[in-house]
């Protein structure tokens, strides 16, 4: 036992670290490759005009949604839905008549005119103010503006990168990448609104579109973010929800992850106005481990981003994290790209649901949001509509276990009761199988509906089911398994 987990220690040490167990001190730099990979062409660069900030594109004609409209989105989450089936999930989305689509569109509107009359924040005054300084413009050059589907992004003209003691000046949108941050945004903002069925309804365009701010100064970032920093998996990100504006703060350590960060911030915005528009409420009322789940989910995050660096674990097999070893994870693929949580840390599922605050060590933020992550995904892939219409009650303010019960649990139950009927009538047949087999199933069985059967079962079993995978331990198993598997096969040979 003691040689497996030896090897084991070995074994997972070299996939972790392999690619950087001999780099050198992380230097605060920004490698020149990456720059080659996030640079755009002089064609694209020739398509960045030096407007004024309040311009914008035009909005696209948008209109309120037919019931067909909407009945093809919920047929598209779930295919096979019989008419009544059908007609039962338009209801329950109150979604039903043209009056209650009227009505939902409504309130989006009505968000708009808010953005619109509310106008700019004042962190956006100071920046402005900021930017026209003598000091600013020699050191940044002047602020250009890029103008996207639903943003518009806002950077100064030179972003200073290299070593502490040697700086060097270099164009914005050739070293960080400005295209690309204006097309994860765009995309958090579509995915986001599918996962929820307000694709036909937001519409961050015209005159109330999103504005991104890139602030490279330090200097400039302390006037921007609101008194002391805390730990959030988007920390280099201030989102002002009312004015529709995000800062984002680059510096040599976070430039590459800036785009999933931005996308993370936007996709909880979107959410958030989706609460607003059902709760009826000036606030979002979607609970904390929602809103880092799917945002986590869609963003495609695999760390907490904080103004030094991305986070993870503080160490790893008594190897600290640095924002490098990070770096050469994410050049891997599927699992190796995150460091496994241990199953002695795990947060309880109750904690999770029902937590106000994110936690105030990076290492706890990183557990909180992977494990929001995989519930939300463990939902969504085992039903749908259920998990959609569960959204809309937790939007509404329901807490977790009622809006589990009441929507996910009752919806799935209704949708999946033909297949409860024909497994009556197979107990009536003469069954083939022997009695271990029949029993083994059985089993199987009964786990799969506990698990979803009501809340008290996914609290029960939700750290086996859901969060167990994410760790170690369960690493661990899964490779001694693959070399299981693999000596059977020689043998057979």
């Amino acid at each position: 036992m003691k040689s497996s987990s030896k090897i084991f220690l070995i074994a997972i040490t070299f996939f972790m670290f392999g690619a950087y167990a001999k780099a050198e001190n992380e230097a605060d730099l920004i490698p020149e490759d990456t720059m080659k990979d996030s640079s755009v062409t002089n064609s694209e660069v020739a398509k960045t005009e030096e407007v004024k900030i309040e311009e914008a594109t035009p909005q696209k004609k948008f209109r309120v949604p037919s019931l067909k409209d909407i009945g093809m989105e919920v047929k598209e989450k779930q295919s096979g839905l019989k008419n009544k089936e059908y007609l039962y999930c338009l209801k329950l989305l109150k979604l039903n008549d043209l009056n209650s689509i009227k009505d939902f569109y409504s309130k989006f509107r009505e968000i708009d005119k808010s953005v619109k009359t509310i106008g700019k924040s004042s962190s956006t005054s100071r920046f402005i103010k900021e930017s026209k300084t003598s000091a600013f413009k020699k050191k940044h050059g002047k602020l250009k503006v890029e103008k996207g589907e639903h943003f518009v992004i806002v950077y100064p003209e030179y972003i200073s990168v290299g070593k502490k003691n040697s700086l060097t000046k270099k164009q914005t949108d050739e070293t960080v990448g400005i295209e690309n941050i204006l097309s994860k945004a765009d995309n958090a903002f579509d995915e986001t609104a599918k996962l929820v069925l307000i694709d036909k309804f937001i519409n961050w365009a015209g005159k109330v579109q999103g504005k991104i701010f890139i602030v490279t100064d330090e200097n400039l970032w302390r006037l921007v973010r609101p008194g002391t920093a805390k730990a959030r998996p988007d920390q280099i990100v201030v989102t002002k929800d009312k004015n529709r504006e995000f800062f984002v703060y680059i510096n040599p350590k976070t430039f590459d992850s800036a785009p999933d960060a931005i996308a993370y911030a936007v996709s909880q915005l979107v959410l958030k106005e989706y609460s607003r528009a059902v709760s009826r409420k000036s606030e979002s009322k979607l609970p904390l481990f929602f809103l880092t789940g799917a945002a986590f989910n869609i963003s495609e995050l695999d760390s907490v981003i904080f103004e030094d660096g991305p986070k993870q674990l503080n160490k790893w097999n008594g190897k600290e994290i640095t924002t490098k070893s990070i770096r050469e994870l994410r050049k891997r693929s599927g699992k190796l790209k995150q460091l496994p949580l241990s199953k002695k840390d795990l947060l309880k599922l109750s904690k999770i649901v029902t937590a106000l605050r994110y936690p105030k060590h990076g290492e706890d933020v990183y557990y909180y949001s992977r494990q929001s992550s995989a519930l939300l995904k463990y939902l969504e892939n085992n039903g749908m509509l259920p998990f959609i219409i569960m959204t809309r009650k937790l939007a509404q303010g329901d807490a977790f276990d009622k809006a589990f019960d009441d929507g996910y649990v009752n919806l799935r139950d209704k949708l999946s009761g033909k297949e409860k009927k024909g497994s009556k009538k197979k107990k009536n047949k003469k069954s083939k199988k022997s009695k271990k087999e029949q029993q083994k199933e059985a089993e199987q069985q009964k786990e799969a509906k506990d698990t979803l059967s009501g809340y008290k079962e996914l609290n029960s079993q939700a750290e086996e089911v859901i969060f167990f995978p994410l760790t170690k331990e369960y690493l661990k198993g899964e490779m001694m398994d693959k070399k299981k598997n693999t000596k059977s096969k020689r043998r057979k040979r």
